[in-house]
């Protein structure tokens, strides 16, 4: 999902930082590493690739608000996930979007 900076606040980047050092740099979720290259398995378990692996991804942690107000910036309402994890939980906000363009 692309993110329109434009809606988050200036200090954004410092928020999110502080989000990320708070959780390890590991997803809050599924605790992938940030930056660092994995494949999953059918369940969706991480795993460190082999060099036989030929489905390796990146991971890049990004910022979730919980609630959904991208205005309430407080750490208690952010959680640091993963691309899998954060698509997983808009998931439903997919399926109404992809409702009402019908």
């Amino acid at each position: 999902m692309p993110i329109d900076y434009k809606t988050y606040p200036d200090n954004w980047q410092e928020l999110r930082t502080q989000r990320l050092n708070k959780a390890n740099h590991l997803c809050e979720l599924c605790h992938a590493p940030d930056s660092c290259m994995i494949t999953r398995d059918k369940f969706g378990q991480w795993h460190h690739p082999t060099s036989l692996d030929n489905k390796k991804i990146r991971i890049v942690l990004t910022i979730h608000h919980l609630n959904n107000d991208k205005t309430d910036n407080r750490q208690a309402n952010l959680i640091a996930l993963c691309q899998r994890c954060h698509l997983k939980l808009h998931a439903g906000d997919r399926q109404k979007n992809k409702e009402k363009t019908k």
